[in-house]
């Protein structure tokens, strides 16, 4: 069964975000059409709409796309609440697309992604000396002591496995121990370093940063990864 779009998903709510950044102030929405953006098993904290909007701006007409994520419906009749929702650019004009899960990524992809959540992070440094509230709405994150006990499991789990994986590959055999010992520790390790010390050294962390949140651009001409 499709996921139907929730009906707050309208031109009033598409102009109030298309208006938003203050560079198309007096933008109009004269009609859009909304399908799904992925699969259901893409991701499963969210769902997320590509919405192709036609729209009228100092009397010139134009098309444009835009991606809105927004939290599962869990209630068939939700009360009435602020909407909680993200409107950003659908980067699939520019020939962005997501890697395939399966295969992974390869030495050239992996220095991309390093390179942009450097920039990430630095920008959120540059954020937050001009504006030292920024990171008041960011104090908690989820590797705290009360979850410890779900991500020993999850990181227990995935740090064995490795393990066993490469115990079978010649020359690696000495990485073994090294993987089992710190399956042990590691959840202790995160949960510490990912408190924040008002004194030191912040930044703000991507969080989620798996394959289905990145999206990459390849050369036309040499199929090359050139942008993450």
């Amino acid at each position: 069964m499709a996921e139907i779009p929730p009906a707050w998903i309208n031109s009033e709510f598409l102009e109030k975000a298309l208006r938003f950044n203050g560079k198309h102030p007096d933008i109009q929405v004269i009609s859009y059409e909304i399908v799904p953006a992925a699969s259901a098993s893409d991701h499963y904290g969210s769902v997320m709409y590509r919405v192709a909007v036609i729209t009228s701006e100092s009397g010139k007409t134009d098309k444009m796309s835009v991606i809105v994520k927004c939290e599962l419906q869990h209630e068939a009749l939700p009360e009435k609440r602020p909407i909680n929702a993200i409107v950003i650019e659908d980067l699939k004009k520019d020939k962005f697309c997501w890697a395939n899960v399966r295969h992974g990524l390869d030495l050239k992809h992996c220095q991309l992604v390093m390179s942009k959540i450097a920039q990430y992070h630095a920008s959120s440094v540059v954020l937050c000396d001009t504006n030292p509230n920024f990171l008041q709405d960011f104090s908690s994150n989820f590797y705290t002591e009360e979850a410890d006990g779900a991500l020993a499991n999850i990181f227990r789990g995935t740090f064995n496995n490795c393990a066993e994986v490469i115990s079978n590959w010649p020359g690696f055999e000495k990485y073994v121990h090294v993987l089992r010992s710190m399956s042990v520790k590691i959840t202790s390790h995160m949960t510490k370093a990912m408190q924040r010390d008002a004194t030191g050294f912040n930044v703000l962390n991507h969080g989620d940063l798996w394959l289905k949140n990145m999206m990459f651009q390849y050369n036309e001409q040499t199929g090359e990864v050139q942008d993450v």
